[in-house]
């Protein structure tokens, strides 16, 4: 070891000299230590230069590296974002109110939100069988779903009646907002048109309720069910079995259904639109 060290401390000369007649042109004096740390350095530096060059060159290959191109994106996804965030919000501020309406909970004119969509979910494959009156209505609507024109009003051609039976309260827009329709026990209550299930539960005052969205902002209600086939978000067709008639909520007197039909948030006289007769 000590040897070692000796050799390391011992000094060398390196020069340069010119082979003709070994004039001396150039000289440096140092030990082999210094030497060796010189070397192990330089070698350190040479390979930081070449990662660093290697570096650059793959960046500018394949595009990575730009900062500026990359916070771009990411401004714009956080806007992005923003607005996603912004029109749940909406569409849950419009369905929370228009529950409440619907469910009489709230005045009428109360000030909703314009946008929505219902969330999907995987529906029940409960359905009633369509009578022929109720196929026959079924392919009328039919080219009339492909339309978007939410100026296009419905007419009694399109409505299917939910429910045989006797109206025993008539549409009052001050007290009743809808129906009431008396049929037999455990009768099955149907969907008057084609649409989406836009709520189903449960209320003090108006027992087991479902909700169906249609084309071109119209809206049905059935109210006091017994028994509720669809869940939230389930597609259902015009004729499609709902649940069955009952006498839950305490704004019931006996079995039958209550029915309204709402347009833009504005109650209509199921009559007008259904023929309470088939």
């Amino acid at each position: 070891m000590r040897n070692i060290i000796e050799k390391f401390k011992k000094s060398l000369k390196l020069s340069v000299v010119d082979p003709q007649n070994f004039e001396e042109k150039w000289s440096v004096t140092s030990t082999a230590g210094r030497i060796i740390s010189l070397l192990i350095l330089s070698l350190f530096l040479f390979s930081i230069l070449i990662l660093f060059l290697f570096s650059t060159l793959f960046n500018s290959t394949t595009g990575r590296g730009d900062v500026s191109i990359e916070r771009s994106k990411l401004e714009d996804q956080s806007a992005m974002l923003d607005g996603l965030k912004q029109r749940v919000e909406n569409q849950e501020k419009y369905i929370s109110t228009l529950k409440l309406i619907l469910l009489g909970e709230v005045p009428i004119n109360s000030n909703i939100d314009s946008l929505y969509q219902v969330k999907q979910s995987k529906s029940d494959q409960l359905s009633d069988v369509a009578t022929e009156n109720e196929k026959e209505i079924a392919k009328k609507v039919k080219d009339d779903m492909r339309t978007t024109k939410s100026e296009k009003k419905l007419s009694l051609d399109y409505f299917s009646n939910p429910v045989n039976g006797i109206l025993s309260q008539n549409y009052d827009a001050e007290n009743h907002v809808g129906v009431d329709v008396v049929t037999k026990q455990d009768e099955v209550f149907k969907a008057c048109l084609s649409g989406t299930v836009l709520y189903v539960g449960y209320t003090r005052k108006d027992g087991n309720v479902i909700l169906i969205n249609h084309p071109n902002g119209y809206v049905s209600v059935y109210k006091h069910a017994k028994t509720i086939f669809k869940k939230i978000g389930a597609k259902v067709r015009i004729g499609d079995g709902l649940g069955i008639v009952g006498n839950t909520g305490e704004n019931s007197t006996g079995p039958h259904l209550h029915f309204e039909i709402w347009h833009n948030q504005i109650p209509l006289d199921p009559t007008k639109l259904v023929d309470f007769k088939n």
